[in-house]
Parts: C-alpha cells; sequence; structure tokens
C-alpha cells in the first residue's frame, strides 16, 4: 500500500470514527425533523393504511396454541396492515417467535410495545420482576433506578421490542388508590418527577422508548379505570403542583411518549369528558400549553371507563380526535377504521391531522432503526439472557436499597448482642414458602421460628403463652396482597389488633413485607419497637430484611409515602453502614469471575500435591464476603469431606485470636499497662531476667525469649534405663526429631507422676483420650520457661512470650483465657464455633484432625490441640489451642479492620487497634502481636509483596493464615491441616499457596476497583 492510499483510508477511518461518536439524536430531536424514509412510505399508504398505522393491538403469546389467536392478529397485520402490537401475558421464547413472524409478514415494520412497568417478569412467568415501583421510591440513588431502566432496556431488545409504557408519573395521594398504588414512586411530586426521569432515561438512553403514564394524574382516585371511570379530585392548583408536575419534568427532560389515562378532570373539562377522549386534555393542554412533542398514546380502550359509554369504533375516532396518535388495544378495528376514514371524508378529523399522526409514528419507527428490516430474535437461552448475571445483580441492590426502618425507638435495630438474646420469629404466613429469612439471620443469631396463619385464631391464641420467655420477638408479616387496600390488604383485623397487644407488653420488632400504605391498617406502630418495611415477600427481600435487621446491610430507604401518623414521606431512620459480614457474591463486588475459577484451580491442584487433604478458604472485601468455599477432604481417606461448619486447630493464629485482643482489652480498661514489667502481675520463684521483660517488647517478640522449648519432653522417661531420652544424632533407636540435632528415643514413656489415663480431681486436664495431666503441670511448665535462659534483645518469633501473657491476663483478671475470649470477643462477634477445648461442644466429626503423634500422645490428634506445649497445660494456652472456622476468624479479622467495631458494639477502641497494627522499628517488621508485610526486598516476607504496608495478620503452624488489608478493606481466611498425617510435610510452604491465594484476592480487588470506577462513571444518571 502506498503511502498515498495509506494516508486515505486513514482518514475515512477516522472520519467514521468521528461520525460513529456523533451523539445520535432523541426521538423528540427525529420528530420535529425531515425524515426521508418516513415521508416516502406516508406518500405510498391509503387513507385506510395511515388510519392502522395508528392501531396498536393487544397480542398473547400465551395463546400461542390458540390458532384462532394468531389468526385474528395475521388478518390485521396483513390486510388492516396495524401499525403495532402490545403483549401481554405469555413466554419469551413465543413471544419472540411470534415477533418475528408478524413482522415478516407486515408490509411497515411493527412497533412493538408493552406494558412492561417492573421489566417483562410483570408479564412472564419465567423472568424475575425488579421491585414495583413504591419500592424504588424508598430509595435514595436515582442512578439505580436509571440503571435498572438502562437493564429493562436490554430486554425489550432481547424481544425485538420498542417501547416500555413505563414509567408510572402518577403522584398516589391517595392511600386506598385502587390501582395505582404500589406502582408510584410516592406521594411527592419532587421524588416522583425525578424517579421517573432516572427510569425513563434509562430505556431512551439504550433505544427503547418511555411512556409516561397516566396523563393528567391518575393517583388522586379511589376508583379503577379498567372497571369505571375514576375522577381525578385535585384542585387546579393541586394539578399544577401535584398531578402534572413530574409529566412537565419529563417532557422537559426529553420522554418520548406520553400515555393519557381514562379520567373525568372537571377541573380542566367541565363537562367532564373523560381525559382520553378530551381535545382541552389530550390536546390543548399536552401538545399546547405543556409543548409535548412526542408521541401520545391512549390508555387501553377496552378498559370498562371507556366502554361502558361508547361503542369502541366511537371511542377510537374520539381518541384521534381529542389528541391520541396511537390506540392502544383497540377492539373493532376493522369497522373502527371505517368510522374513522369516515371522518376523515367528512373532514370531521382532517387529513393533515391524519398524516401528522402517521407522521410520527413514521418517524419514530425511523428513529428505532425499523427502516433498516428486522432480524429473526434469537431464542436459544432466552430466558436466562433477559436476566443475566447484570440484572441479578442490580435487582438484589435495587432490594437492598429499599429495605425502610419506618420506626426504631431505642435504636434495636441493627440487634446488637443477639448472644445476649432469646430471639423468637414469628412467622404470619400459610404454609413453609418463606425460608430465606429464617436461613440468613441464623448466621448471625439463634432464632426459634413460629409460624402462624392470620385467619386461624386458633393459631395465635395458643402462640402468647410460647412466647413469654423470650425478650425479643420478631415478626415477619408476609401474608400481605399489597395491591389490594379495598381488600384491606388481606390482613386480618382481628390478628391485627392480637398483633398490637403482643407488641404492647413485649418487645417487638415487626417486619412488613408489603408497601407503607399496609402500616396504619396494622395498627398503633408506636408499640412496636422497630418497623422494618420491606415491601415484597419474595426471597430476595427476605434476604435484605434479614441482612439489614442485623447490620449486614447499610440502611438507607426512606418512605415514599406519609401512610402513618408520625411516618412522613421522607422519613427513614438510616443506618449508613454495615456493622456484620454479608454473604454475598463475586458478581456483586465486580469481581472477576476468572479470578475465582483460578483460586479454585490453585487450589485444587494443592491438594493433588498433597499440600493438604482439604480446607477452608474466606475472603470478604467492603465487609461482603465474595468467596466462602470448603475443599478436599478431613484426610487422605476421602472418607469425611471438608464442610464450611467443619473446625480447624488455627494453632498460632490463637495469638491474635485469643490472647491480643484480651491482653489489650485489660490495657484498655487499665488493669495492665504495655510497659509493664511481667513482675507487676507474675510471681517469679527466683530471679532469671524474665521478671524484667515487658509486654510491649513480648508483644513485638523482641524479648530475647526462645522461639519455643519442647516442655512435654520434661515429663517423659526412657523405657529402658541404658538408653538415654535424648540424642544429638539420628538412629533406629531416636528416630523423632525434635529440633536440629534433637532426636527423641521412641522407648519412652509419659511420667505417672503428672500423666494418668483417668480423670480424678488431681489430673483434671484433658490431653487426649484417656489421657489426663495434673493439675500442677503448668506451674512445672511455667518453671521451665522461667529458666529457660534469655537471649539477646532482637526480633526473634517466640511461643514462649505468649504463655507469659496468658499469665498476666489471668492474674489480673481471675479469669482463664478462654472464658474472657469468648465474653469478651466470640459471644459479642457471634463466634458460635470458636473456642478452645471443642470436644467439650463439638461432635468430632465435626473437628479436622492433625497429626498422627508418634512423639508424645502415640495416636491421631483428633480434636486436641495439635501443640505439645498447649496439650501439655490442658488445651488452652496463650499461643495455641483455639479452633474455629473460617467465616469465625473472618468476624475477628473484620473486626479489627473495622478498627475494633463488630455488630454495633465496640469490642476495642480504635486507637487501640491501631496500636497493634502498625509497625515500631524498621529492624522489625511486626506489630503488637500481629505479622506485618517485610517491606525490606532483601528480606523474607511472610505475605506477598502486593500486600499494603498497613496490612496484618498471622498464620499457623497447622496451616492456617489470616490476613486484613485496610487499604482494599479486605479479609482473607485460610484454614487447612496440612500437618495431617505429619507435621514434615511443608508444601504448603514451598508452594506458597497461601500468599499465592492472597495475592490472587489482592489483584481481583484492585481490578474491582478499576471496573467499579468506570462503571460508577457511566451509570450516573442525568
Amino acid at each position: 500500500m502506498t503511502g498515498k492510499r495509506l494516508l486515505v483510508c486513514c482518514l475515512l477511518a477516522l472520519a467514521h470514527l468521528l461520525l460513529a461518536a456523533q451523539p445520535r439524536a432523541s426521538l423528540i430531536e427525529t420528530l420535529e425533523a425531515p425524515v426521508p424514509w418516513a415521508d416516502s412510505m406516508l406518500a405510498t399508504l391509503s387513507t385506510r393504511e395511515k388510519i392502522a398505522q395508528l392501531m396498536m393491538v393487544a397480542a398473547y403469546s400465551n395463546k400461542a396454541s390458540n390458532a384462532l389467536h394468531v389468526a385474528e392478529i395475521t388478518d390485521l397485520v396483513v390486510r388492516q396492515k396495524i401499525g403495532g402490537l402490545i403483549f401481554f401475558q405469555g413466554t419469551p421464547v413465543r413471544q419472540a417467535e411470534l415477533t418475528t413472524y408478524y413482522q415478516s409478514i407486515a408490509q411497515v415494520p411493527l412497533l412493538v410495545g408493552m406494558d412492561a412497568e417492573w421489566g417483562v417478569g410483570m408479564r412472564f412467568d419465567s423472568v424475575p420482576n425488579f421491585p414495583f415501583q413504591i419500592a424504588l421510591g424508598a430509595i435514595s440513588s436515582d442512578s439505580l433506578v436509571y440503571r435498572m431502566g438502562a437493564e429493562i432496556a436490554a430486554q425489550f431488545k432481547q424481544l425485538g421490542m420498542h417501547i416500555n409504557f413505563a414509567p408510572v408519573a402518577d403522584v398516589n395521594s391517595d392511600p386506598d388508590n385502587p390501582v395505582i398504588n404500589a406502582r408510584s414512586f410516592g406521594q411527592d411530586p419532587q421524588a416522583v418527577a425525578r424517579k421517573c426521569i432516572a427510569y425513563a432515561g434509562g430505556l431512551q438512553d439504550n433505544g427503547v422508548i418511555a411512556c409516561a403514564k397516566h396523563f393528567p394524574g391518575h393517583g388522586n382516585t379511589d376508583k379503577d379505570s379498567h372497571s369505571e371511570l375514576p375522577t381525578l379530585h385535585s384542585s387546579r392548583r393541586t394539578l399544577e403542583r401535584v398531578d402534572l408536575f413530574p409529566f412537565k419534568r419529563l417532557i422537559e427532560s426529553g420522554v418520548g411518549s406520553i400515555m393519557v389515562g381514562h379520567l373525568s378532570v372537571p377541573k380542566i373539562d367541565e363537562s367532564r369528558q373523560m381525559s382520553s377522549l378530551s381535545k382541552r386534555l389530550s390536546d390543548e393542554l399536552l401538545r399546547e400549553k405543556l409543548n409535548f412533542k412526542g408521541l401520545v398514546f391512549s390508555d387501553g380502550m377496552q378498559m370498562r371507563a371507556v366502554s361502558q359509554r361508547y361503542a369502541y369504533t366511537e371511542a377510537n375516532l374520539k381518541a384521534l380526535l381529542a389528541g391520541s396518535d396511537m390506540l392502544i388495544y383497540p377492539l373493532n378495528v376493522e369497522a373502527s377504521i371505517d368510522t374513522i376514514e369516515n371522518a376523515v371524508n367528512s373532514g370531521l378529523l382532517p387529513m393533515e391531522r391524519l398524516d401528522e399522526k402517521c407522521l410520527r409514528v413514521l418517524k419514530t419507527k425511523y428513529w428505532l432503526g425499523l427502516n433498516s428490516g428486522m432480524k429473526r430474535i434469537k431464542t436459544d437461552n432466552l430466558s436466562k439472557r433477559l436476566f443475566p448475571p447484570s440484572a441479578q445483580r442490580l435487582r438484589a441492590q435495587l432490594v437492598e436499597a429499599c429495605m425502610t426502618i419506618a420506626a426504631d425507638k431505642n435504636h434495636l435495630l441493627p440487634i446488637k448482642r443477639p448472644d445476649t438474646l432469646r430471639i423468637a420469629y414469628v412467622e404470619v404466613s400459610k404454609g413453609n414458602r418463606y425460608s430465606t429469612f429464617l436461613r440468613v439471620a441464623r448466621r448471625y443469631a439463634s432464632l426459634d421460628l413460629y409460624r402462624v396463619d392470620q385467619t386461624k385464631p386458633a393459631d395465635y391464641d395458643s402462640l402468647a403463652q410460647k412466647l413469654q420467655d423470650y425478650n425479643l420477638v420478631l415478626v415477619g408479616y408476609m401474608d400481605v396482597n399489597q395491591r389490594m387496600p379495598q381488600r384491606n390488604f388481606d390482613l386480618d383485623r382481628s390478628f391485627c389488633h392480637w398483633l398490637v397487644q403482643l407488641a404492647a407488653r413485649k418487645r417487638t420488632a415487626l417486619v412488613l413485607y408489603a408497601n407503607p400504605y399496609v402500616m396504619p391498617k396494622v395498627g398503633s406502630l408506636k408499640v412496636f419497637e422497630s418497623v422494618l418495611l420491606a415491601y415484597n415477600s419474595e426471597e430476595e427481600y427476605q434476604r435484605a430484611a434479614a441482612h439489614a435487621l442485623f447490620g449486614a446491610n447499610p440502611v438507607a430507604g426512606q418512605s415514599p409515602v406519609s401512610a402513618s401518623r408520625g411516618i412522613k414521606a421522607g422519613d427513614g431512620v438510616q443506618r449508613p453502614t454495615r456493622t456484620r459480614l454479608k454473604h454475598g457474591s463475586p458478581a456483586e463486588l465486580n469481581i472477576s469471575p476468572g479470578r475465582m475459577a483460578a483460586v479454585d484451580s490453585m487450589i485444587l491442584d494443592a491438594i493433588r500435591q498433597q499440600a493438604f487433604p482439604g480446607c477452608q478458604l474466606l475472603a470478604a472485601h467492603k465487609g461482603v464476603i465474595f468467596y466462602h468455599k470448603a475443599f478436599g477432604y478431613q484426610t487422605y481417606q476421602n472418607e469425611t469431606p471438608v464442610t464450611l461448619g467443619t473446625l480447624y486447630d488455627v494453632a498460632s493464629v490463637t495469638k491474635v485470636a485469643a490472647t491480643l485482643p484480651v491482653v489489650m482489652k485489660l490495657e484498655e480498661n487499665g488493669a495492665i499497662a504495655l510497659g509493664d514489667h511481667l513482675e507487676k502481675h507474675i510471681a517469679f520463684a527466683e530471679k532469671s531476667g524474665k521478671e524484667h521483660l515487658t509486654i510491649r517488647d513480648i508483644l513485638l517478640h523482641q524479648a530475647g525469649l526462645k522461639a519455643w522449648i519442647p516442655v512435654h519432653v520434661a515429663f517423659m522417661r526412657p523405657m529402658f534405663a541404658d538408653q538415654p531420652l535424648l540424642s544429638i544424632a539420628h538412629s533406629e533407636t531416636h528416630p523423632f526429631k525434635l529440633y536440629a540435632h534433637t532426636y527423641l528415643n521412641k522407648f519412652h514413656a509419659l511420667d505417672t507422676a503428672f500423666f494418668s489415663a483417668s480423670y480424678s480431681p488431681e489430673y483434671p486436664l484433658l490431653v487426649a483420650d484417656s489421657l489426663y495431666a495434673h493439675r500442677l503441670i503448668k506451674e512445672k511448665v511455667y518453671q521451665l520457661m522461667d529458666n529457660t535462659p534469655l537471649l539477646a534483645k532482637r526480633y526473634r518469633y517466640s511461643d514462649l512470650g505468649f504463655y507469659y501473657l496468658q499469665r498476666v491476663a489471668e492474674s489480673v483478671s481471675g479469669k482463664s483465657l478462654d472464658v474472657m475470649a469468648d465474653s469478651l470477643f466470640y459471644k459479642p462477634l457471634g463466634m458460635k464455633s470458636t473456642g478452645f477445648l471443642p470436644l467439650a461442644r463439638f461432635d468430632r466429626r465435626s473437628i479436622a484432625p492433625t497429626e498422627w503423634e508418634y512423639s508424645f500422645r502415640r495416636r491421631l490428634i483428633h480434636g486436641y490441640v495439635h501443640d505439645h506445649g498447649a496439650a501439655t497445660v490442658g488445651g488452652v494456652a496463650g499461643h495455641a489451642g483455639l479452633f474455629s472456622t473460617a467465616y469465625d476468624m473472618a468476624k475477628m479479622m473484620q473486626m479489627f479492620l473495622w478498627r475494633g467495631s463488630y455488630g454495633g458494639a465496640q469490642l476495642l477502641k480504635p486507637e487501640t487497634v491501631d496500636k497493634i497494627t502498625k509497625t515500631y522499628s524498621a529492624d522489625n517488621r511486626r506489630g503488637l502481636g500481629f505479622d506485618k508485610p517485610e517491606l525490606n526486598p532483601q528480606k523474607v516476607s511472610p505475605v506477598c509483596r502486593e500486600a499494603s504496608p498497613e496490612s496484618f495478620g498471622h498464620s499457623g503452624f497447622t496451616g492456617t493464615f489470616v490476613w486484613a488489608d485496610p487499604q482494599r478493606e479486605l479479609v482473607y481466611v485460610f484454614l487447612s491441616n496440612r500437618v495431617h498425617p505429619d507435621s514434615n510435610n511443608s508444601l504448603i510452604t514451598t508452594t506458597g499457596i497461601r500468599t499465592n491465594v492472597l495475592r490472587e484476592f489482592i489483584e481481583a480487588v484492585d481490578e474491582a476497583k478499576m471496573v467499579q470506577s468506570g462503571l460508577a462513571e457511566n451509570q450516573k444518571a442525568p
């Protein structure tokens, strides 16, 4: 290619890009401009064909098996040449097939629409719904509503549809409105306008026409126009300030179409002619005064508000004369075309008006690209494609954002310290349909379930007695028909009276799965401790309600209406922060599923290499658990799978998950100080230098203590007098390596002065099955440590210091370490699976075994602490002995990440957490207790180099690892039993699997932040 030709090609490509980058004309701009295709098409149409273009006939895909219905529509398309179809109930695939067929036989492409206010799920059983508009009205973020409009636009495009008869722009002023009600965004005209503009913008920015309805406003009515003619009671001033306000704002924002309702509006048309047939309303007010340039649709012409008063043919003509461009659901189409043609011929409907209307319809079809022809609609996996993961995520976000705390007298919500409560959950429902709330709530608290049928007094009369012993009752009111105010929303009055009486005498929180209009029907809300509006009883709403009650989601919903005394539009108790971990998904955080699949592969590969038989993994970002899985088996025999409830011996993680928080709590309370010498709190039998060690130096691992000592060996004796217990060389008689150049005789026995095969007051400490230690063995162990020589004071990781910290904590408090850790932290955090001595509370089968131990207890260690020293002192030690799950460990680490706060309780002061998680010396990377990244690239780091300098955590000898990164708001937990069956297996270290997985999570979170930043920019509502 010559340089000249290359230059020309580049210029052409640049021109193409510049043209592509030009903003597309809006529908209103297109309707106002010349469109040659529309003009030429209009010139080919007869008068009857022009009239037919103004007809949008009802079609059903659930009648598709009815050949007569398909034949009728076919006739209307081919012979009458109608302008469009509005689809109602049916199935996605059959509708797509019918749309393709009807378009293929149409002379002029059909305008296809649907009344899908909450998405196509409104018409299809196989597709989920987005929330009703009343729930969207509670959401503070208009951008979420915009995104919903965009997702619904995507649904329409998948189905070959062009116009959504939404949003509902009616300001619902009458709480007993029988038809609008929950379909409205609320009663504040400005809020309704904002939400309508956002919804319409999401549709139209993505190529689907929005249609605001029901002009001039159906909100202040007490009748349903489907069955009778309602009267809009608003004064002229109220009409201007309330009912018309959203329509005015939508017109200003460029809404493409407006539907005129069947309403009597005497303040505008004194003749009381319904608005859809009134020139005063449809033409003079909408077109001339409000200057609307888009398409005007009638409401459904089959509705009884019209059909009770006029013949179909007469009504259709009157609607066109009044100002409608297209008629929705016209009946007697051929006869109506005859009647309208006669009106044109007689001059009643001037040809100029007919051409004007038809040209608007044709220009609209051009704007939609229908002039380019219609392709066959793809039907493979259509139902799934209509609600892809992006729509699922958005639906969950919308549902979470609409949760509204209507009342919370004593700051009950989010529920704090559920460990101190006995909670009953009373579910008002028929049958066993609503399990999601209970399943999610039980992640945070123990709840006893009682189901009650509100229509059966015997049920709730007997329930009052059962509830006496509870100090909190949660009531989930499920059986509510929130679209039937005329039937009292199907609430049973006698049950509501009983419920109010219950709340008057017992602390009761009500979760109302309904819209705010239901609240006053329940009765006086003042007696309830809290009232949460959850808007709907579908699974997503139950999940969101449970998260809201227990602080796993922020709550920012505001009541969209003033439906109850003391609760006005815009009211809502705000709980703006997440206080507990929430179980979510990678998609919720825009985290790549590919990254998560890579983590799966890494773990499975490590198991194949036998780095460990199984494990638990958890990762959370911004308090949302996006990865929580169990892999493999408890042993290599592949008999017992690892589950999310399997308990692991966390080994040295005990230091930061038990001893450290207890010590820091005592420091906060003034019982100890970090600068205290040990002798202030511990009595030493003789001087060894340990008495002058400070708590701070011990926490920093720079007190000069040895890394560890094999204390259990002190209580062993050789079986043969001529053989030493220990040897510096490995041999057949000394095969067990204790540490470098020290091997244990295989013929040894435990000293019977300190160990017994049976329990007694003298031997109370359970070391293993049928093995008990003497009550004074701790003192002997402590003496061994006290007499161990000190080394130079520099950073040296040591278990011994945490024995001393345990002694300090127990000395100043008078309580054992396990009791303090449980009462101060595990119970408040809801760490139900965490503790020392797990066999006292859990079945052995739920605990992963550790090592086949030949040198000490001579058995498989299963349910007992792996660490020899911790086992010797009875299983509760400052450096080891804790058992837990990944979920529980995540709660502890999240508490540290949230600077001491969790579940609404401040367990440690923020400054305390700051103190223990920072680095104090260039020569020592550690915080107070916590490990930290090594910033010197010449030194080995305990964590991947990608971890931020602010991050902190700890590892455990058994194959465990916990880490928190404040910069990324990331918590990571890895639990395994890599020491099974042999602690010499070091593959977990040599493969670097724990930190490699952390690196994958870090990179996934970093990528997600970039994605989220881009989405936030692109998804802003105009």
